[in-house]
């Protein structure tokens, strides 16, 4: 086997991982969307609280400036702000909705599929990566928790890159 068909086949492989991944994040992202559209009850004091306090990190930064990124950095006293805050680009992009604000699990979905496929990789090869993001896409609890605004599937994403 020559040399440019060694790089070719490589190639060809990474982009069809990555073209799988990416499948799995949209496969998640669409069931979520359809069953957000069609769920009108929102069970429990967390995922309002958690919500509310996103439209509030939303509101301190109108508008957007160093003065009013610090009061978001800072204003809540127990809570890190990471989670409530990438929310709000979504809220600029399609409307102050939770529908809205709970499609930012996807961007967390997508960190964490990449990086349990790293691990996986890293210890079995690329099937064994992409066997392993499929498990955990599937996982009943990270399935169901990609649904709400809770802070658990954000910290699940920002976990994994770490054991990667």
């Amino acid at each position: 086997m020559n040399m440019h068909r060694w790089f070719e086949d490589r190639r060809m492989t990474r982009i069809a991982t990555l073209g799988v991944l990416l499948a799995l994040v949209v496969f998640h992202a669409v069931n979520n969307w359809l069953w957000l559209r069609t769920n009108v009850t929102i069970l429990g004091w967390d995922v309002p609280s958690h919500l509310g306090t996103s439209f509030i990190y939303d509101t301190i930064l109108r508008p957007l400036g160093p003065k009013t990124l610090f009061t978001a950095i800072t204003w809540h006293p127990n809570r890190p702000p990471l989670y409530f805050l990438s929310a709000v680009p979504l809220y600029r992009l399609f409307g102050l909705s939770s529908d809205v604000g709970t499609m930012v699990n996807v961007l967390y979905l997508g960190i964490l599929f990449g990086s349990v496929y790293g691990i996986g990789r890293r210890l079995g090869g690329r099937r064994v990566g992409l066997l392993a993001a499929f498990v955990v896409g599937t996982l009943p609890m990270i399935y169901a928790m990609s649904r709400y605004f809770y802070l658990e599937l954000a910290l699940t994403a920002i976990v994994a890159p770490v054991s990667y």
